[in-house]
């Protein structure tokens, strides 16, 4: 009986877990999609939010140009 339980609670936390996952994979994909090319970096921002680290920045004449992540 015990055991029973214990294989029900394991598959009930597998099943959630992996729920969760596509929903927040959900989100994201609809809020890339909201990005376009040529944004500033305010839109962007706007769009994911402000938890985010510069992976590159690169300097072209007067325009600066910066991958977030």
């Amino acid at each position: 009986m015990k055991k029973n339980l214990i294989t029900i609670i394991g598959l009930l936390a597998v099943i959630l877990s992996s729920c969760s996952g596509v929903r927040i994979a959900t989100m994201r994909q609809s809020k890339m999609e909201q990005l376009e090319l040529g944004m500033s970096k305010s839109q962007v921002v706007n769009i994911l939010g402000s938890s985010y680290s510069i992976a590159q920045k690169e300097i072209n004449n007067t325009d600066t140009i910066e991958v977030i992540s």
